[in-house]
């Protein structure tokens, strides 16, 4: 069928992995863990770490990120060697309203390569995982896959970090005199 990774670069071409998220409630995402798949990542370039609403066609990724953040794959090399998950911090916290995407934008250097682990087949909790083909339409793995395994459902090992929306602190109180001169006594 091809070569390269599922969830990750391969001969199809595909521009992106994404993990989709339930959402009903107004929350902040303000980073995520990767869980990048050892012995597959290779390369100096990046890749971008992303986040995305449920705007696109059916549900899928929105057109562009809410909020991305560039990752050197040097730094995932040396995470991969200590067996730790890579954090990224969003340089930008977007507010989702409803369901949204945590995923990647997929290096392009020559030898750049990387891929995220995922869940095995059919494991419980699984069928969330999403690809942008090189055409730029987003897909479900078992819109593909699923006709060459029966009820191909896996997701991407990506765990988004979020918060309700912090709100700045508001004044309330009254001055019993806003015209004041040296010495004088104002009572709130």
């Amino acid at each position: 069928l091809g070569s390269g990774y599922l969830s990750g670069n391969n001969s199809f071409g595909d521009l992106a992995k994404a993990e989709f998220y339930t959402n009903s409630q107004t929350r902040q995402v303000t980073g995520a863990y990767y869980l990048l798949a050892r012995a597959v990542v290779n390369g100096t370039g990046t890749i971008q770490a992303c986040v995305w609403d449920a705007s696109g066609v059916g549900g899928s990724p929105g057109a562009a990120p809410l909020a991305s953040v560039s990752v050197n794959i040097s730094t995932i090399i040396a995470n991969i060697a200590s067996q730790s998950f890579t954090f990224v911090t969003f340089p930008t916290t977007p507010t989702v309203t409803g369901n949204f995407y945590v995923g990647y934008i997929l290096p392009t250097g020559a030898g750049d390569t990387v891929a995220i682990a995922t869940t095995t087949i059919n494991s419980p909790s699984v069928g969330q995982g999403w690809e942008q083909y090189g055409d730029a339409t987003w897909h479900t793995y078992n819109e593909f896959w699923g006709q060459y395994v029966s009820g191909f459902e896996v997701s991407n090992i990506v765990y988004p970090i979020v918060c309700a929306p912090s709100t700045a602190p508001t004044a309330s109180f009254t001055a019993n005199n806003t015209a004041v001169c040296a010495g004088s006594t104002v009572n709130f």
